[in-house]
């Protein structure tokens, strides 16, 4: 019997360049070779192509546009602007992309569809492209709409049909991958949803051989920072707290490393930042990352961020993980990353964001080596029961079927934990 042939649209084909091409090329690696078809959605602009080591069944560009919002004036008439903008032409694209994609898909033969909804042509082209093709859905959702569709300026009336298409595509779905336990619930109410947790593996290619001993100076303490700033105003915290503490703890002079695109910094003391810029190969990044002493995860506070602090998980953390060194994570007590933290018991969390409590979990932390060294262990716990390629596989496998229970995919044989913890302990 043949594999299941696999139509996967997307904004984010399989890659290195950024988080979510990075995620969709470790999904493609599950799935068994030349069993894929990737429809990306890319601007003309875009130079991707499928040139990595995954071996695709083929790949089609086609052309994304019409997603920013178009509102020339403010109140009810840019509204209304907006949301013709919508209908006049975003729809009417996506509707021509769906016949488009429709068409290649027949000619792949594929089996299924499988939709990353990230942005608003995904989440319109979705549902119809199952309906048209008379195929399963299966859909993955990494940030909830609240969250994606103003990054494209899309509130109130122009927010709307994009919605409709997000929830025709969770209606029409026959499982429904998500980031967190706080989305997986949002979704089985709402939608009655089919829900699996599917959070990106450690790759076993971003293991460390950096030992104890070549860690760090002991004139410094690093702390370490990798991906994109969603959360400018809790990064420039830590910053004033270490302004606070003339950029020293426990003795020893603060350093903080950065791995990104871009990082903006605006001060008026001394502060001392290495910023490496962006580096395409996460196993890089993750042999930077375990020089550090600690590794920063901020997460947004305010109520604009909300919805990506409640329901998204960063795929940072797992990075964060493959260096297997402490982390403190800046979030609020809602997070689904704090949810995550307090149920695998893991002491790594400041839910106030106010210098006085980051200062004092840096200084306790920093000052008993005992305690870092069991977070350390700790951490390395949860990264091989939770994100080693085994359970990635698993739980795909549950996304992708109809009757698969959750609880077939919640445990592991120890054998392939131990192969796991193997990948990330550097020790």
């Amino acid at each position: 019997m043949n594999d299941p042939r696999t139509f996967l649209l997307t904004s984010q084909p399989p890659g290195g360049c950024g988080v979510g091409q990075i995620y969709v090329d470790s999904l493609c690696r599950l799935l068994p070779e030349r069993t894929v078809a990737v429809a990306a959605l890319l601007s003309a602009d875009d130079d991707w192509t499928a040139d990595g080591d995954v071996s695709l069944l083929g790949h089609q560009r086609f052309v994304r546009r019409y997603e920013s919002v178009y509102r020339p004036w403010r109140g009810v008439v840019g509204e209304a602007a907006a949301a013709a903008g919508v209908v006049g032409l975003l729809q009417r694209h996506a509707r021509q992309l769906v016949a488009q994609a429709a068409e290649w898909a027949d000619a792949m033969a594929v089996d299924r569809v499988m939709a990353i909804l990230d942005c608003p042509l995904t989440m319109l082209m979705a549902a119809p492209l199952a309906d048209r093709l008379q195929l399963p859905l299966h859909t993955l959702v990494w940030d909830v709409p609240e969250h994606v569709l103003p990054g494209f300026g899309h509130t109130s009336w122009s927010a709307r049909p994009l919605k409709g298409g997000f929830d025709a595509a969770l209606q029409r779905s026959r499982g429904v991958a998500v980031m967190s336990r706080a989305m997986q619930r949002r979704f089985e109410d709402d939608y009655g949803a089919r829900t699996t947790i599917l959070r990106q593996p450690i790759e076993a290619a971003w293991k460390s051989d950096v030992g104890d001993a070549a860690l760090r100076n002991s004139d410094e303490f690093v702390i370490g920072f990798a991906g994109s700033v969603t959360a400018r105003d809790e990064v420039e915290t830590l910053c004033r707290t270490l302004d606070g503490m003339n950029w020293r703890l426990d003795g020893r002079q603060v350093r903080l490393r950065v791995f990104g695109l871009r990082f903006v910094c605006q001060a008026q003391t001394s502060r001392w930042i290495e910023y490496r810029g962006y580096v395409p190969e996460t196993a890089d990044v993750v042999a930077g990352l375990a020089e550090c002493d600690l590794l920063f995860l901020p997460q947004p506070f305010g109520e604009r961020g909300r919805p990506f602090a409640e329901y998204s998980f960063p795929t940072k953390f797992t990075t964060y993980l493959a260096a297997g060194r402490p982390m403190l994570v800046l979030s609020p007590a809602y997070s689904a990353l704090g949810e995550f933290c307090r149920e695998h018991e893991l002491p790594i969390v400041c839910d106030r964001l106010e210098e006085s409590a980051i200062r004092e979990f840096l200084q306790r932390l920093a000052g008993d080596g005992d305690r870092m060294g069991d977070i350390e262990e700790r951490l390395r716990e949860v990264a091989a029961a939770e994100f080693g390629p085994p359970l990635a596989q698993a739980r795909l496998a549950e996304w992708l079927s109809e009757h698969v229970s959750h609880s077939k995919s919640a445990a592991l044989p120890q054998r392939e934990i131990n192969e796991v913890h193997a990948v990330v302990s550097h020790h």
